[in-house]
């Protein structure tokens, strides 16, 4: 039996996929309208690729990363790795940081910046990122990891 998440029916690789894509199509500053004229479907059809309601074909998925610009394996590539249980929300809040996070987030008033915030921590977040790769404001005197 499939691991479900996100959309009702929804599997965890199609969503993941589609988190990909979507991600993908943001740093390119890449509507989903533009997206969807170069794939040859409606915007419509690419919301739902990108919450995963609806499979991407392979067909589809090599067009969808020509029109990004990106091969097809950053796309998929790792896609096996997907955690099949997302962690219950109340067991997320208790990881050190958390509480903060989220108290900082909700004083944010720009709902742009929120979504920003979402994309950078959603991008941390993937399993190939090297945290050696980029500096953090934890990495000033005035600030400590959190623990």
């Amino acid at each position: 039996m499939a691991t479900l998440s996100g959309e009702a029916g929804a599997h965890r690789l199609d969503v993941a996929l589609g988190e990909r894509i979507r991600r993908t199509r943001k740093r390119r500053n890449m509507s989903q309208e533009r997206l969807a004229e170069a794939v040859g479907v409606t915007f419509q059809q690419i919301q739902k690729y990108e919450r995963g309601a609806n499979r991407v074909s392979f067909s589809r998925l090599a067009l969808i990363a020509s029109a990004l610009g990106t091969p097809l394996g950053e796309l998929i590539d790792g896609l096996d790795a997907v955690r099949g249980n997302t962690p219950d929300l109340s067991d997320a809040l208790r990881t050190p940081g958390a509480a903060e996070l989220v108290a900082a987030y909700a004083a944010i008033p720009a709902r742009t910046v929120r979504q920003c915030l979402v994309e950078l921590v959603l991008e941390l977040a993937q399993p190939d990122m090297d945290e050696l790769a980029f500096r953090t404001p934890c990495d000033s005197e005035r600030h400590e990891p959190v623990q």
